[in-house]
């Protein structure tokens, strides 16, 4: 959903985290026992929009960013019992989730309205631009098959450097970037 923190209606964002982050919390607890006996992977589809702001997508953002940091944690919780949990980060990709995506108009971003529909739009066309999906299906199938996988991965090169310099340069500059390539300046 993009909309703004201001006029964001509850029912949406508790929705948006009960399907990225509770349906995850869910079916990794319902794998466990599965994945205990026989020692097996767990991946977790996040998003670099969990590590980088989306301008209107905050909850989105935020409930990958959770995903992320439950697939850490729980690593960390059953890796002494043969079980390895990661989260793929895929960058924008070429679905059709970007068809669905709930914007808020007029009636509901008031003032923000304009924002939110430039934004919204940046955000389409990057993810139609991006990545195919059977690339990250790749990345997950490579990800399964890693002997000692890293908690936290990144599918794709572009992707992989996008994050190493969100993270190297200060905030102040990878806000600004992302405030412009979203043309909110």
């Amino acid at each position: 959903m993009a909309a703004p923190l201001e006029y964001a209606k509850s029912g949406d964002y508790r929705y948006l985290f009960e399907v990225n982050y509770f349906g995850a919390v869910e079916a990794l607890k319902a794998a466990a026992p599965l994945l205990k006996k026989r020692g097996g992977r767990a991946i977790l589809v996040g998003s670099l929009g969990g590590d980088m702001p989306i301008p209107y997508d905050g909850f989105y953002s935020s409930s990958k960013a959770a995903l992320a940091m439950l697939a850490r944690e729980s690593d960390l919780e059953l890796r002494k019992q043969g079980v390895r949990v990661s989260a793929l980060l895929p960058g924008g990709t070429a679905t059709d989730f970007t068809y669905a995506r709930r914007v808020y108009g007029e009636e509901d971003a008031k003032s923000y309205t304009p924002s939110v529909k430039k934004a919204s739009a940046a955000l389409a066309n990057m993810e139609q631009g991006g990545m195919n999906p059977s690339l990250v299906a790749d990345a997950i199938v490579k990800l399964a098959a890693k002997r000692n996988p890293p908690p936290v991965a990144v599918a794709g090169g572009k992707n992989t450097f996008a994050r190493f310099m969100y993270k190297l340069l200060p905030e102040r500059v990878t806000d600004w970037y992302v405030a412009r390539r979203f043309n909110q300046r």
